[in-house]
């Protein structure tokens, strides 16, 4: 089978009853399957037999022809990274189909394997004990090269046009000074914050405080904003811009027309920058032909990335800033009671950005021996992507309290991420939140309770019901996700987070008290990982904790 990404595609065709019909059937049958392979792994192989084989996976040279176009040939671009990087974000990052689901569903019903893989992802596979049907796997591999070809034929067609159009409309090309590239639109302020509160989008911002004219760009598609009477934020489709000269866009109309003609030939020829990632390709020659003034002095991705593009080795030739940044400390491995640590996930084991910025000084000896060099490193302290504060007229009792908890997602979604750890999990998520309701509830206290993410339809349904049971008690609190986190625990007497988020960190510049509560005894509670961060397990000590605070 083919990643859900690539069968997505023909999504239309499921508003069909009888089809709509056939393939939720087939879907309920392998959950159930995935759920019976998750519950047989654990007992006999352990929770951490599938993230040490996705780790190993993610390291494989995937083999190809080195041979580059001239103008990668002439940055850092490095080819073997690259193609880990966009395979597994295919392959293992894929939520709705992925390897992971694939391989539960084979340790249940025994049977060969049949997936688009590689050939390097099957031999792996084979010296770990599962089955794999070879010629079925490879030629959906080759399905998925040419699938991956064609959209990447879409792609340069739509962006050709759309060039050919603003040219003709003589669109002035706007010089941008940072450029984010994020897909969570709460990251983008409604004003022009100059003091430094732990957003994300002002402590990047601030470079650019003494410009008389600033401009911010993204690739959201909502309403432009004016921030300040010089500081604008603007959709921008495209990263890099569109190209103002004819003979530039006939050339990138060549180049594409080049690469349709020899793709027979450079498919049989394990050429995949050519085939399998035509879209990168493409782009990155539009980063080559623009004009270096047009391009953002900054680019800016969240850790949520896999794969580093293409054009940002051009762009960084051409002297733009191309950062890598961490928005959240809870990617950090968990420690039990029993001194294991979690493992780093594959997500980060094959980096390559030319600059990162971390948190602090723990993040960044984590991480630091997963990337590639050359690259450089800067702390920035706590960061946040939620802007929405509180509304000013929000008034809150005089003792109280901020609670941010990890939300939990049903077992059908959560037995397939092949996590090395079972904590954030309803039980302990909900016992969390009780035990904190308790306390209130005993000393007079109002609980603020902001989740990590809203409900939606992979929420637990037992912690929906449980959340909807105590939001109409009188002193709870229940604040949108998508407010900051900043500004909740700033007009909060104290706070109590799930380990690890990164909440009380922003207490800490806030110099507020907080801790982490483990509500299961799980946690080991002298993990490093807390960061200096106080660890209270059980309803005693938490009791003993919130008085002594909330009474100082």
């Amino acid at each position: 089978m083919l990643p859900y990404y690539i069968s997505n595609t023909f999504k239309t065709l499921l508003r069909i009853h009888f089809i709509n019909k056939y393939f939720s059937r087939i879907v309920r049958k392998n959950t159930r399957s995935y759920m019976r392979g998750y519950e047989k792994a654990k007992k006999q192989l352990g929770l951490d037999f599938l993230a040490e084989l996705n780790i190993d996976i993610s390291k494989l040279h995937i083999r190809c022809n080195p041979n580059l176009d001239e103008f990668l040939d002439r940055t850092n671009f490095n080819l073997k990274y690259s193609l880990r990087q966009f395979v597994i974000s295919r392959l293992l990052g894929c939520t709705y189909y992925s390897l992971n689901k694939v391989l539960l569903k084979a340790i249940e019903d025994g049977k060969p394997i049949n997936y688009s893989l590689p050939y390097e992802y099957i031999i792996k596979l084979e010296q770990k004990g599962f089955k794999v049907n070879k010629f079925s796997s490879l030629t959906l591999w080759r399905i998925l090269i040419l699938l991956e070809f064609l959209r990447g034929i879409k792609e340069a067609i739509f962006y050709i046009f759309r060039n050919i159009f603003y040219k003709i409309k003589k669109v002035d090309i706007k010089k941008v000074d940072a450029y984010f590239l994020s897909q969570n639109p709460n990251i983008f302020p409604t004003k022009f914050q100059r003091e430094l509160n732990c957003q994300c989008f002002n402590y990047f911002g601030k470079k650019f405080f003494k410009q008389k004219y600033i401009l911010f760009a993204h690739g959201i598609n909502i309403r432009n904003k004016k921030l300040d009477h010089n500081v604008n934020i603007e959709f921008q489709r495209y990263p890099f811009g569109y190209l103002s000269s004819w003979l530039k866009i006939l050339e990138l109309i060549y180049f594409l027309f080049i690469q349709i003609i020899y793709f027979p030939i450079n498919i049989f020829s394990s050429k995949l920058v050519s085939t399998i990632l035509l879209s990168e390709l493409f782009f990155a020659k539009v980063c080559s032909l623009q004009n270096k003034k047009f391009l953002a002095k900054s680019y800016l991705f969240d850790n949520s990335y896999i794969f580093r593009p293409l054009w940002t080795f051009i762009a960084e030739k051409k002297r733009s800033e191309i950062i890598y940044y961490f928005y959240s400390t809870n990617c950090l491995s968990i420690k039990n009671k029993a001194g294991i640590s979690s493992l780093v996930s594959y997500h980060y084991r094959n980096l390559n950005w030319p600059n990162y910025v971390f948190w602090n000084k723990y993040q960044e000896k984590v991480f630091k021996k997963f990337f590639e060099k050359p690259y450089s490193i800067s702390i920035s302290g706590p960061l946040c992507i939620n802007n929405t504060d509180l509304k000013e007229n929000f008034k809150l009792p005089r003792r109280t309290i901020s609670v941010f908890n990890i939300t939990p997602v049903r077992n059908s979604f959560y037995k397939t991420l092949g996590l090395t750890d079972e904590y954030y999990i309803p039980k302990n998520c909900i016992s969390f939140i009780k035990d904190i309701v308790t306390i209130c509830e005993k000393n007079n206290i109002t609980l603020c309770f902001k989740s990590k993410r809203g409900i939606t339809k992979s929420t637990h349904p037992s912690y929906v019901k449980y959340i909807n049971s105590i939001s109409n008690k009188a002193n709870v609190l229940i604040i949108q996700d998508k407010t900051s986190p900043y500004d909740l625990i700033k007009k909060t007497d104290i706070s109590i987070a799930m380990p690890f988020t990164s909440t009380p960190h922003y207490s800490k510049v806030l110099k507020k008290p907080s801790c982490y509560y483990d509500s299961s005894g799980f946690i080991n509670k002298n993990h490093k990982g807390a960061q200096g961060v106080e660890i209270i397990v059980g309803l005693s000590q938490l009791n003993s904790w919130v008085l002594k605070q909330i009474n100082f």
